[in-house]
């Protein structure tokens, strides 16, 4: 039986600036530049929780460190119910899952492709 499709297996190249690469290179840069603006803003905003944290008059919240499941229970509660405390470290926690997530993507995607 004779077909048009070659049964052996070549190797596809693409340029890096060619008409595929450049929009793999600016997807991927976008990825990580979405993921490093959450790490940043995690960052900021854990520093303005750990302000509020040391306002608040007594007695003070648990630690978060100390009690995981205290996060998760904030991370699942409607943002209206919280206080501001409680606001400031749902937003804290969503910045760092989500951009853990992406990272786990993004790994999963460069390591899938090798």
């Amino acid at each position: 039986m004779t077909g048009g499709a070659d049964s052996s297996a070549q190797p596809t190249q693409a340029d890096i600036l060619g008409p595929v690469g450049l929009p793999l290179l600016a997807g991927f840069g976008f990825w990580v530049g979405i993921v490093l603006s959450l790490c940043l803003y995690g960052v900021w905003s854990f520093t303005q929780y750990r302000q509020l944290r040391r306002r608040l008059h007594q007695p003070t919240p648990p630690s978060l460190f100390k009690h995981p499941s205290r996060l998760v229970t904030i991370l699942g509660t409607d943002s209206d119910e919280l206080p501001e405390y409680g606001r400031r470290v749902r937003i804290t926690g969503w910045a760092f899952v989500i951009a853990a997530g992406m990272t786990a993507i993004l790994v999963r995607i460069l390591y899938g492709a090798v």
